[in-house]
């Protein structure tokens, strides 16, 4: 549980720290995210993780975004992390169209600037 909290911490000292870039920024909660994530699969296993809530994390990872659970599973929170503006929108919409095929839900929560 230490560990968890400690993926917090880094995260809220990243967004307290005036001095970073909002990239720099994106990129350090979006290793915390991958983190936690990866933890979470490493102490419960596969199995109890559950073959769906796998795959929507591959897929998010797949088109360049972090991810974890919002929760206990069944929807996930993603970032995305390419520091190429240009392209975000289409690995967005690559990966909508990704997880609809295979019967998830996409939500686009974009946060506006003074948000956090």
């Amino acid at each position: 549980m230490k560990r968890f909290a400690a993926f917090a911490d880094k995260a809220r000292e990243a967004l307290l720290n005036s001095g970073r870039s909002q990239s720099s920024v994106r990129m350090i909660i979006a290793s915390l995210m991958n983190q936690n994530f990866d933890m979470r699969r490493e102490i419960f296993g596969d199995a109890a993780l559950g073959p769906a809530n796998l795959r929507m994390i591959e897929l998010a990872r797949k088109h360049g975004f972090s991810a974890k659970f919002t929760g206990s599973g069944g929807a996930i929170l993603g970032l995305w992390t390419s520091d190429n503006e240009d392209k975000s929108l289409d690995d967005v919409e690559e990966l909508r169209l990704d997880l609809q095929r295979e019967g998830f839900v996409f939500c686009w929560i974009k946060p506006e600037p003074g948000d956090f």
